[in-house]
């Protein structure tokens, strides 16, 4: 059986039409997949491909003797590509360099694996493509480097946190681990859906970070990639938007205070219940996430964290550069 895990790239350069990057690294735990690869476990295949958003019609690269090269030792396996004159080389060049794809997703066969502490642990198998995609999924291969500063943000499960929008007698909102996997899956096909095609762009559904009461004020979003998300070893839904504009003077105005990030949820789609004034979600439909100012009881949410080069003094100023 084929299987692909995603991975972000330890450090990524684009030289002319080289790239350079970290495909594994050796006994690394994933958070969402729950497993790792011993050291010496992947055999490279005498074949092996680089592609884009695993699409076989949009190989960049190849080995052997087409532009890519791979090494490997006890600690990971890296690759340099020089990738080939045609479109698809040009595109996946593009989202390299404007940081929306930042990751490799690795295709092998898995031929002995066992169980430890519920933990999946690979023992051996055989990898023979790799694609470049987005979303990370073993934690220590990330890459912040380089990058525009940007905001975190995280929402823990089985947590009531107030919210002044669920129903009446309500104050609170409760998600299970469930629901938080489901808004991250969801997210992730957002973006691999958009980038299908040109037509697919167009149609795929999104969720959007908004700064405002309303989608325009919107700063970042799933579908194009500057809104992120992945759930990390304590269970919580983490957030990330890289800004694709300046800041919106709605943002600027909450400067004063603490800002926190929550869901905008329909109801109608969502599996819920309503239990002692907190309405606890087994699945949340997310339409947008809101960044507000922490405020009274609001102050139960996480304080949302913003990234960047000396943040002290560019934090009142603006979220992003």
């Amino acid at each position: 059986m084929v299987e692909r895990k995603v991975l972000t790239l330890r450090e990524i350069r684009a030289e002319g039409r080289r790239v350079r990057g970290t495909i594994l690294n050796y006994n690394e735990v994933s958070p969402s997949h729950q497993e790792k690869f011993l050291p010496g476990s992947v055999t490279i295949a005498d074949t092996f491909q680089l592609n884009l958003h695993h699409d076989r019609e949009r190989v960049v690269a190849f080995a052997p003797d087409g532009g890519l090269s791979l090494e490997h030792d006890d600690k990971a396996m890296t690759m340099t590509a020089d990738l080939l004159p045609i479109p698809a080389s040009d595109r996946a060049l593009k989202e390299i360099r404007s940081e929306v794809s930042t990751g490799l997703s690795i295709e092998f066969n898995c031929e002995r694996d066992r169980r430890e502490n519920g933990l999946r642990v690979v023992e051996r198998a055989t990898a023979f493509a790799a694609a470049i995609v987005r979303s990370p999924s073993y934690e220590k291969s990330r890459i912040e480097a380089r990058r525009k500063s940007y905001l975190r943000a995280f929402i823990p499960p089985l947590t009531p946190l107030v919210c002044d929008c669920v129903g009446a007698g309500c104050k609170y909102a409760e998600f299970t681990a469930k629901a938080m996997n489901e808004i991250q899956r969801e997210m992730q096909e957002m973006f691999d859906r958009a980038h299908e095609s040109a037509v697919e762009a167009t149609r795929a559904a999104d969720i959007l970070l908004l700064a405002g009461s309303g989608f325009s004020s919107a700063v970042a979003s799933a579908r194009r990639g500057s809104l992120k998300a992945h759930i990390d070893e304590h269970g919580n839904l983490q957030l990330e938007a890289f800004a694709e504009k300046d800041t919106p003077r709605a943002v600027a105005e909450m400067m004063g205070a603490p800002l926190f990030v929550r869901p905008i949820v329909s109801e109608p789609d969502s599996e819920f219940q309503d239990v002692d004034g907190v309405r606890k979600y087994e699945r949340a439909n997310v339409r947008a996430f809101l960044l507000k100012a922490i405020a009274g009881d609001s102050g139960r949410w996480p304080e949302a964290r913003i990234d960047g080069p000396d943040q002290r003094q560019e934090r009142r100023r603006r979220i992003w550069h």
